[in-house]
């Protein structure tokens, strides 16, 4: 116990940082993202600057092939790390690198090639070569980013979250910045493209010479690389992976079911309640991924009083968030999405009280989930929230044969969360019984 007691301040001081690291991040990329919409549409019109927003998808849909790697490896290193392994934490930096680096550069291969094809198809009928080129270029960026993922995961695991994530954030920053010089000095959407791979192979060598200060265990290669090692983490990586599949499901799968199924009407008005609803939620995901390696680093080294009440302390900061939030939300929701769609868009009141409690439960869940994580069973929490999420999908089909299929739709969505709840709530019990009994 007394042991427990003298490292919860060096805890809370982590922690601290954590979070303020994670704000400040969401803060730069909240005001790059505002900045842009008026420059890029202003200097590559509207036609350009949608052409860069849906480019722009293209790294976070090969980052979604590997990104479940990344969490797998750095609980794995944390808890090798908290017992002083640091050779097994060479071999799973390295496995997982040699892993990622091949799934990615395929994966943008895959995609180089497949742009190349329609870029000449296209240039047959009088299309311009410069997207399908920049679509190729970004896929190279999206296999570049996922190198500083992997480095990301090393800060986690040697006590320096909040170092990584406010390097990590630093490059971002700085491509978002140069993306609108490059527009400002009238290059278009080609040159915006190259410059964001240079600056982020740029930054990741940076990025790597930082991670290896103070940690010289940490190198990239693969003399340390197994077979075993890879497969002991694909499970947890793909169980990772599941619950990031199920989130999109769950986010993009029903605004476009509404869409198909009741008109895009009923899709633009539910996912604008949505999002608004969903705003506390980045604040309880930015308390989640601070207090992940204190969990799991408490959790390896079998201090389960630490890890109760590290757990405590980010449900009481999640709660003190969204339950606040949802009482709001629930009584003037409406109304502020009315002002702030210049009351073009009205709101039923009951879609607002579903989606902000369903918001609330989200967030619960997600943060009792954080044990589950932090011992690298991801699976039972992924798989049961992608079964949710399929329901939830098909749900829209149901809303849309209603008198009111958002407000349906909001029902179905707070039934969902709260039986995603009930179901973590249930296995972290078991899961806890399971701990004790090892």
């Amino acid at each position: 116990m007394a042991i427990a007691k003298s490292k919860l301040p060096d805890f809370i001081a982590r922690l601290a940082t954590g979070l303020s690291a994670n704000l400040l991040g969401k803060i730069w990329t909240t005001l790059i993202q505002l900045i842009s919409i008026p420059i890029l549409s202003a200097r590559w019109g509207a036609e350009g600057f949608g052409h860069w927003i849906m480019l722009s998808t293209v790294p976070t849909y090969i980052a979604l092939s590997a990104g479940g790697f990344c969490v797998a490896a750095a609980v794995a290193m944390i808890r090798e790390n908290a017992n002083g392994n640091y050779h097994n934490s060479l071999e799973i930096l390295q496995s997982i690198w040699v892993l990622i680096s091949v799934t990615s550069l395929s994966s943008a291969l895959f995609v180089s090639i497949a742009v190349t094809i329609i870029g000449f198809n296209g240039i047959s009928h009088g299309g311009s070569p410069d997207l399908y080129i920049a679509a190729a270029i970004l896929a190279l960026y999206s296999a570049a980013a996922l190198q500083t993922a992997v480095l990301e995961a090393t800060f986690r695991s040697t006590k320096r979250y909040a170092l990584g994530t406010i390097a990590l954030d630093i490059i971002a920053l700085t491509e978002g910045i140069a993306v609108l010089i490059v527009a400002i000095c009238g290059l278009k959407i080609l040159a915006a493209a190259c410059t964001m791979l240079a600056l982020r192979i740029f930054g990741t060598i940076l990025y790597y010479k930082l991670a290896r200060r103070g940690s010289p265990w940490i190198q990239l290669g693969r003399s340390h690389a197994t077979k075993r090692t890879m497969k002991a983490l694909f499970s947890p990586a793909f169980a990772s992976f599941t619950y990031t599949a199920a989130q999109a499901l769950s986010l993009q799968g029903v605004v476009l079911g509404l869409g198909l199924f009741a008109g895009p009407a009923t899709a633009a008005i539910f996912a604008t309640a949505r999002t608004v609803c969903r705003i506390p939620l980045q604040l309880s995901e930015i308390i989640n991924r601070a207090v992940l390696p204190e969990i799991a680093m408490a959790s390896a080294q079998r201090n389960e009083t630490r890890a109760k009440k590290l757990l405590l302390v980010a449900v009481v900061m999640t709660s003190s968030i969204t339950i606040p939030s949802a009482i709001v939300l629930s009584i003037f929701g409406s109304r502020i999405a009315h002002l702030a769609t210049a009351k073009i868009i009205t709101f039923p009141p009951s879609l607002f009280v579903s989606l902000s409690w369903a918001a609330l439960f989200q967030g619960l869940w997600s943060t009792l989930s954080q044990p589950l994580i932090a011992q690298n069973r991801q699976h039972l929490v992924g798989y049961p929230y992608l079964g949710f999420a399929v329901l939830a999908s098909a749900g829209t089909f149901f809303a849309s044969r209603t008198s009111s299929p958002v407000t349906t739709m909001g029902i179905i969505s707070l039934l969902v969360e709260a039986a995603c709840l009930a179901t973590i709530i249930a296995l972290a019990r078991v899961n806890a019984a399971f701990v004790n009994k090892a």
